[in-house]
């Protein structure tokens, strides 16, 4: 087999079955582990499942949530199954401000504004550690959570910003079943920045991405097709927070592409596949929530070191022989990045090297790697000093075989295109910017 980009060019027609993350009954919630609890211990402050999903996604803004979050405070009820205003008994307008834009990924509580008229409180940015946050977060629940259903107390509004890129906020859970090329099946919710790009009126899955901003998603700019189709954005839809790709999960979304920006030196020069970069960017601003979040973009020109560990993620194939499904959940797989010069050195023998733009990641002797089908996905590498906090050191192109010793997985160097990804989206903001003023 020659050198092959990974992505899929067809739709699989074995149709797995979804596997659901949570199940609920009229009045209860299932912990998994045999464990039911009742509704009215959702949302109460307390964690009653061993995972914490009774208390996600617990409080919101009734504005925007992306890179900024603004609006009314707002409680889930589990009695009705609605949102409604959160009253507040106890407010400090600096501490509790903050500890619940930490909630809700965001670092600085802004602004904050108490009461039916929304009177200005305080004007403040406060950042206050991990430790503080995790001590108090259920303190700050309990009080929005027993307000009175009369509304005697203050509501409150926000403004947060500072959002936290490339936290997973989900639990992570350490034992799974080995599978795919060496790799393990995720659980929904572990990697809330992969996207599924998706082609076509039938909407056939074509490659993966990974979400950046509110807006913006990272993939392969092989993954963008011929030039034609390139004018033709209706034949593109982005499904985002969900880890099965024939799942229609309650928190996932599925959204049509405004535009798409090729690098102008893809297979330009002289060496192929190199430059193999692009963005699409969303018709629309998303919500960001534990499903659904944006991983961060590495400083630019860093240099990824030698044997770092990183996890690359995708729904491809389990192995490389012709025929075989591709993969109906997301799976991943951790590699080490490769020196430049040893990489070079294994290709050799396939009469290929790789470029600047590009990184080697996989091992001597082999059985863990990306495949078809994993084509635009990325390779999370772990931010240092951050305990899972994540960044896109790569983005999946091409390769020779599937986990073959000695011809590791080839990635686009991302950190070499951080400063082009930001120019062309500074680039559309000042566009949209000026059309607006129209």
């Amino acid at each position: 087999m020659g050198m092959a980009f990974r992505g899929s060019s067809h739709h699989t027609a074995n149709q797995r079955a979804i596997d659901l993350l949570y199940y609920f009954s009229i009045d209860q919630l299932f912990c998994g582990a045999g464990k039911c609890i009742a509704v009215e211990h959702i949302c109460n402050g307390v964690f009653d499942c061993e995972w914490g999903q009774d208390e996600r996604n617990c409080v919101r803004l009734s504005g925007e949530m992306g890179v900024i979050g603004e609006g009314m405070l707002e409680l889930y009820s589990p009695n009705t199954t609605s949102w409604r205003p959160a009253c507040i008994q106890s407010w400090d307008s600096e501490l509790s401000a903050t500890i619940i834009c930490n909630i809700l990924g965001y670092k600085l509580s802004s602004r904050s504004m108490l009461g039916e008229n929304n009177k200005l409180l305080a004007s403040v940015k406060y950042n206050q550690s991990k430790e503080y946050y995790d001590e108090n977060k259920m303190t700050v629940y309990r009080e929005i959570r027993y307000c009175p259903d009369t509304y005697l107390y203050p509501s409150i509004s926000l403004l947060c910003s500072n959002f936290e890129c490339g936290v997973r906020r989900r639990p992570q859970t350490i034992y799974r079943k080995t599978r795919i090329v060496g790799g393990r099946p995720s659980l929904p919710g572990d990697w809330p920045f992969l996207a599924a790009i998706l082609g076509g009126p039938d909407e056939i899955f074509y490659c993966a991405g990974v979400l950046i901003s509110e807006q913006w998603v990272l993939t392969a700019a092989h993954c963008t097709g011929g030039r034609k189709i390139l004018g033709d954005l209706s034949e593109w839809t982005i499904q985002l927070g969900m880890t099965r790709r024939h799942s229609h999960s309650f928190f996932g979304r599925k959204v049509k592409v405004e535009k798409i920006i090729r690098h102008e030196k893809y297979n330009n020069g002289p060496v192929q596949h190199d430059h193999d970069i692009a963005l699409f960017k969303l018709s629309e601003k998303l919500t960001f929530h534990e499903f659904l979040l944006p991983v961060c973009l590495p400083p630019p020109n860093m240099v990824l070191k030698a044997n770092i560990s990183c996890t690359v993620i995708g729904w491809g194939r389990r192995n490389g022989l012709e025929g075989a499904d591709y993969e109906p959940t997301v799976n991943e797989v951790q590699v080490p990045v490769l020196d430049r010069d040893l990489c070079n050195m294994w290709l050799k023998q396939k009469d290929v090297n790789i470029t600047e733009g590009m990184i080697c990641a996989g091992y001597e002797q082999g059985g863990k790697d990306a495949c078809q089908g994993d084509s635009g996905g990325p390779l999370l590498c772990p931010m240092e000093g951050y305990k899972d906090r994540w960044f896109v050191g790569g983005i999946v192109s091409w390769g020779v075989e599937c986990a073959t010793p000695s011809l590791p997985g080839v990635y686009v160097n991302v950190p070499m295109y951080t400063e082009w990804i930001k120019n062309n989206i500074h680039a559309d903001q000042l566009f949209s910017s000026t059309d607006d003023d129209y």
